[in-house]
């Protein structure tokens, strides 16, 4: 996109840096990648086919032909000047033309002192009795405008300036200082204008000064480069650059164009980005080669100013040998790679430009990161993986280096690409050989990198990764898989590690530690842990003694797990994680009194602690025991709470149970959300407090706040079935079914490749998934889901009554979709909506008779259950009306078919149910166009019997083909 010249000319002592660099850091390999060829309409233009490197600015190609900037790019310095008269300044006061009283002359003999050595608010102060005495002679107002223009007050120093410059018109350093304020200002006419006066004073002076005509000069070159005069700028700029006379930084004008002369290096970057707007670009290298050779601000803008420009230039092989340069340079980092990539695709042969890297990277041992970045990103994968692991070999131990060579592997073959994931894990394997004593260092250094598990578990199952007998790999992979939260996929990694080094104290600790995770779902993994861990020891390890603890705990054997905790705090009192462990444990044993004593204690200890004072809140929540106890608890909490506010007022913790009483205890939710909004915004994606605001909303009926932070309360939770399930739930609810269907249907995808992060799926996951899925999804599309899941699952309750639920609408394979929900049925048992299905699938069999008794079956189900939930489900109840009403009718009894249909026309359904089922949002009208057409004496549109040719061959769809 086109952009207008930047008005950056702001900072008085750097005005040169502000407007001639353009900042390469931004500069990626992920930018080079990205960028595109130009296009046929661009190339049929003066414009240079080479794409400008990421980083540069777009203003370095020129503009396009036929158009007024175009016109005035061109313009040579005459015409860009015409019509521009010497700036004036009305008299507004008679000049003193006196001499100055002594005390006047002091006082400005001073402030001019103060003035050279920098102090500009003494001098301000030692003016005001110069000003007092003489406020309208030429000196004093002179160097009070400059006096405040130093001191940063420019718009006051203005009026004095121009005051000054009206009482002497041969004064130079005024109209210099007038100048470089409009410059700052980025009032190019009157810079232009006061440029011309400069010169009119100057020519006025007994001495002309060679330094006012050089800064008015430059003040053109400016001015005319913000406008759009590029062919006169760098006219001016040269001029400039090569004539810089000598000065006296003593005076306003010499010490301006110092600063200019300071500058000289990036001026040249600027004439140099000036020369190729011009579709010059000998000058712009031979401008970009000078600035080389002193030091500038940003070296990597440089660089790749002068690649582009040689590019430019049909010289590729001289581009490739600067870069080169470059790249071995201090300046380079792993960053500028994306230079030598750029390189390549604008067709520098990349075998030769590797060539020059290794030539390099052989003269300098050990290599600069910047070579080994810039073949990362030209070789192949398997290449860049020894690479990186020998310039890693050469280095001193250090994380740091390490993790920058994980980044400069995965910088070239994208962060999150699999392949790159696994090469990584591969390098780690290596690091953590080298250095075992930090091999969970190097572990977390790589993992805790990754951004998308999808594409870690990808990894994982790679061959190089997955294929491997390696038990410190396999290790490595069990990590990988428990921070993707598969926790039976690092089960079964660890299982292997252990079988082929049993004396791997290690690898069995990691394995009981990942089975005491899984035994909450199966107990039976208690005994192996048990095996693993050995007998209980209260000097174990750490590890290994937090280990036996959860053992313990999760045996149920919690005086057990007391007594091993009393025995290690006699020995470590003061330990604040010992402290908080045995906290645990006394919650968990639901012995008020001794777990109110051991957090008080605690606290008497660390009052400022306020992990404590969580666990603290924690407890508060358990207690619902005996009247004791919750007298115990009554005490107890407004103790805690009045400790938090004392000790930690300003704590997260603090600040939320004062939300929490707020909303649950005062009942004015409504001064809680502005506490919750704080926390939330110094913390974000806290589930603690996203809960308590969601829950604020809802109390004061702030209903599409409300739904926002459900979402995104939703989305704190790390990436699994159960979230998606959440999700889909949420997108179906609020009325957008075709997303909730995408949702339901990647992660589908993801399962059967199993790549789903989390833990697996179970039977009642996938229904939940596929009946999300089927809300928006054709039946061609949504079949095969439904038979691979319950190929998986053949004994799930929810899968087997959808498929025949969805067969016995549809009226084909009844015999199968019968079976299916008898199976449904029987795993389940008698819920309404099985019963439901079985009697539709009946109906549709022509089995009428026995179809009546299983609806009406499943209506009084589903009144029980509507009891036992304390709700009502209107939806359920209209789609069970319509069935028996048309069951009804098929047996004659019209007018008690009837009766059901105006009881489901009349049902009141809700748009959250009519937008989570198609089948439900029909409903009402479904069940009014039969009841009109039995009033109106015509065949009712009750659902089809379809006959004995859609009963098919029977069978269960996840028994073995005959």
């Amino acid at each position: 996109m086109r952009r207008e010249p930047d008005r950056c000319l702001r900072l008085p002592a750097a005005v040169l840096c502000c407007v001639f660099m353009a900042s390469f850091a931004s500069m990626s390999v992920d930018a080079v990648l990205a960028q595109t060829e130009p296009d046929t309409a661009q190339a049929a233009t003066d414009r240079p086919t080479v794409p400008v490197p990421p980083g540069l600015p777009d203003t370095l190609l020129p503009p396009e032909p036929g158009t007024e900037a175009h016109t005035r790019q061109h313009a040579p310095v005459e015409d860009a000047l015409q019509g521009i008269e010497p700036a004036g300044f009305p008299q507004a006061d008679e000049p003193d033309g006196g001499d100055l009283p002594p005390q006047s002359e002091r006082a400005l003999d001073q402030a001019q002192q103060l003035l050279a050595e920098g102090r500009y608010f003494e001098a301000l102060n030692t003016l005001r009795d110069a000003e007092r005495l003489s406020p309208d002679h030429p000196r004093v107002v002179r160097t009070v405008g400059m006096a405040q223009v130093l001191s940063g007050n420019s718009v006051r120093g203005l009026g004095y300036l121009q005051r000054a410059a009206a009482m002497d018109p041969a004064d130079t350093g005024v109209r210099v200082l007038l100048a470089r304020l409009a410059l700052d200002r980025g009032e190019w006419q009157d810079a232009l204008s006061l440029a011309a006066s400069i010169d009119t004073a100057n020519a006025s002076a007994d001495a002309p000064d060679p330094a006012a005509v050089c800064f008015a000069r430059f003040v053109r070159a400016v001015a005319l480069d913000q406008q759009g005069y590029t062919a006169a700028a760098v006219r001016l700029y040269t001029e400039v650059l090569n004539g810089f006379p000598e000065t006296n930084a003593a005076t306003v004008t010499g010490r301006e164009l110092y600063i200019v002369q300071q500058g000289s290096a990036d001026l040249r970057v600027r004439l140099g980005d000036l020369a190729l707007r011009c579709s010059d670009p000998g000058t712009a290298l031979l401008a970009y080669e000078q600035a080389d050779s002193a030091r500038v601000s940003d070296p990597r803008g440089l660089a790749a100013r002068q690649t582009y420009a040689l590019l430019l230039g049909a010289q590729p092989d001289v581009a490739a040998e600067r870069v080169v340069a470059f790249l071995a340079s201090p300046e380079a980092d792993e960053d500028d790679a994306a230079l030598a990539l750029y390189l390549v695709q604008q067709g520098v042969d990349a075998d030769s430009l590797d060539t020059l890297l290794v030539q390099r990277q052989d003269a300098e041992q050990p290599a600069s990161i910047a070579i080994v970045a810039a073949r990362a990103v030209l070789l192949p994968q398997a290449q860049t993986v020894a690479l990186i692991d020998a310039w890693l070999d050469a280095q001193p131990e250090s994380l740091a280096t390490f993790r920058r060579a994980m980044g400069l592997l995965r910088r070239g073959h994208g962060p999150e690409d699999p392949e790159a994931i696994a090469q990584a894990l591969l390098l780690t394997h290596h690091a953590m050989r080298r250095h075992p004593d930090q091999a969970n260092d190097y572990a977390d250094a790589t993992l805790d990198t990754v951004g998308d598990p999808v594409a870690l578990l990808r990894a994982l199952r790679r061959p190089e990764i997955a294929d491997t007998d390696d038990p410190a790999l396999l290790m490595l992979t069990a990590r990988g898989y428990l921070s993707a939260g598969r926790a039976d996929d690092a089960r079964t990694a660890l299982e292997q590690a252990h079988a082929i080094e049993p004396a791997n104290d290690s690898a069995a600790l990691a394995l009981a530690q990942v089975l005491l995770q899984l035994a909450t779902q199966e107990p039976g993994r208690l005994a192996q842990a048990a095996l693993l861990l050995g007998e209980p020891d209260a000097d174990a390890p750490w590890d290994r003694f937090v280990a036996h603890i959860d053992l313990l705990r999760l045996s149920n054997r919690l005086r057990d797990a007391q007594r091993l905790l009393r025995e290690r705090l006699a020995r470590n009192s003061g330990d604040l994680d010992l402290l908080l462990l045995d906290v645990r444990v006394r919650l968990e044993s639901m012995n008020t009194a001794p777990a109110v004593q051991s957090l008080e204690s605690a606290l008497d200890r660390y009052p400022r602690e306020e992990r404590l004072y969580v666990a603290a809140i924690a407890f508060t929540t358990l207690v619902t025991g005996s009247e004791r106890d919750r007298a115990i608890y009554a005490a107890f909490f407004p103790r805690i709470r009045e400790r938090l506010q004392r000790h930690l007022p300003d704590s997260r913790t603090a600040r939320l149970e004062q939300a929490r009483d707020l909303i649950y205890t005062r009942l004015q939710p409504g001064l809680a959300v502005p506490i919750l909004t704080e926390l939330d915004e110094a913390g974000p994606d806290d589930p603690s407090v996203l809960v308590t605001l969601w829950r604020a909303y809802e109390e004061i009926d702030d209903q599409p706040m409300a739904d926002a932070t459900l979402l995104r309360l939703i989305h704190t939770d790390p990436p699994s079935v159960r979230r998606t399930i959440e999700l889909a739930g949420y997108y179906s609810l609020r009325g957008d079914p075709a997303k909730a269907a995408e949702l339901a249907r990647a992660a589908l995808d993801l399962e059967a490749e199993g790549v789903m992060p989390g833990p697996q799926m179970t039977g009642d996951d996938a229904g939940q998934l596929l009946f999300r899925l089927s809300a928006a999804a054709d039946d061609e599309e949504i079949e095969p889901y439904y038979l691979a899941m319950l190929r998986r699952f053949p004994d799930s309750a929810r899968l087997n009554n959808a498929l025949g639920y969805r067969w016995a609408q549809a009226g084909r394979e009844l015999l199968s979709a019968e079976t299916m929900i008898r199976r449904a049925i029987e795993q389940g048992g008698e819920v309404s909506a099985y019963l439901d299905s079985l009697g539709w699938v009946l109906y549709k069999m022509g089995r009428f008779a026995e179809a009546e008794a299983m609806l009406r079956l499943a209506m009084i189900k589903l009144q029980q259950e509507q009891r036992l939930a304390g709700r009502n489900d209107s939806a359920s109840r209209a789609i069970y009306c319509d069935h028996l009403g048309d069951t009804l009718y098929r047996i004659g009894e019209v007018a008690a078919a009837v009766r059901q249909w105006v009881a489901a026309r009349d049902m009141e359904i809700t748009d959250r149910e009519a937008a989570s089922d198609p089948e439900v949002a029909t409903v009402n009208d479904r069940c009014a166009a039969k009841v009109d057409a039995v009033r109106d004496g015509i065949e009712p549109p009750v659902a089809e019997v379809p006959g004995e040719a859609a009963f098919g061959a029977g069978g269960h769809p996840a028994d073995p083909a005959p």
